[in-house]
C-alpha cells in the first residue's frame, strides 16, 4: 500500500497542479489579488493509466482505464485529509516564487504570527477539496508575497507553492487568509 501511495504522490507531483488562492472579504481581512482571475479556467490534475497484458511473455496489448469516483475521492483523502499522509500545512514567505526542484519555501515566515499552520480541510465534491488558514500579523510592515502547501510536520516537505499576484504588506492585527483549492479529474 505504501508503494501505491508513494507512486501516486510522485505522479501527482509530475502532473499539472492547480492552485486557487482567494481571500475572505470580511472586515479586517487583507485579501491579496487572486493568482488567476475568476474567469480563467484552470486545468485540473489529470489521471492517466494503461493496463497492459502479456500472456506467456507475449505482449497482447494495452488499454486505457478511467479513474472512478472512489479513486478521485481516494486521491483527495490521501493528499488533503489522509492522516499521516496529509498535505495540509500552509506557509507564507517573502521571496520569489518556488520552482519545481525546491523542497522548502525560501523566505519562510517564522515570526510575526505568520508561522506555518495546519489548514482547515473542506471537501468540495468528488475529487475536489480546499485547505484554508487565516493568520493575524503581530508585526508592522511585514511583506508576504509567496505561499506554499506542505506535508504535515515536515521542514522540507513542500508539495506546491506559488507567488501572490501582488505583494501584501501587513500591519499589526491585519489578517491574511490563504485558501488552496485542488481538484483531480
Amino acid at each position: 500500500m505504501d508503494k501505491k501511495i508513494t507512486g501516486l504522490m510522485a505522479t501527482l507531483l509530475l502532473a499539472v497542479f492547480a492552485i486557487g488562492l482567494s481571500g475572505n472579504n470580511s472586515e479586517g481581512i487583507v485579501t491579496p489579488m487572486e493568482i488567476v482571475p475568476e474567469t480563467t479556467v484552470l486545468e485540473p490534475i489529470n489521471y492517466g493509466s494503461n493496463v497492459c497484458v502479456s500472456v506467456n511473455d507475449e505482449f497482447v496489448g494495452c488499454q486505457h482505464n478511467v479513474i472512478t469516483t472512489n479513486g478521485l475521492n481516494y486521491v483527495k483523502d490521501c493528499i488533503g485529509n489522509g492522516g499521516t499522509n496529509d498535505i495540509n500545512t500552509l506557509a507564507l514567505g517573502n521571496t520569489t516564487a518556488p520552482v519545481v526542484g525546491e523542497t522548502a519555501l525560501a523566505g519562510l515566515w517564522a515570526s510575526c504570527g505568520l508561522t506555518k499552520a495546519e489548514a482547515t480541510y473542506n471537501t468540495n465534491g468528488d475529487g475536489n477539496w480546499s485547505q484554508a488558514y487565516t493568520w493575524t500579523s503581530t508585526c508592522d510592515n511585514v511583506v508576504v508575497n509567496t505561499t506554499a502547501l506542505y506535508k504535515l510536520n515536515t521542514v522540507e516537505g513542500m508539495f506546491a507553492g506559488g507567488a501572490l499576484s501582488a505583494p501584501t504588506t501587513l500591519q499589526t492585527n491585519d489578517k491574511l487568509q490563504i485558501n488552496y483549492t485542488t481538484w483531480v479529474s
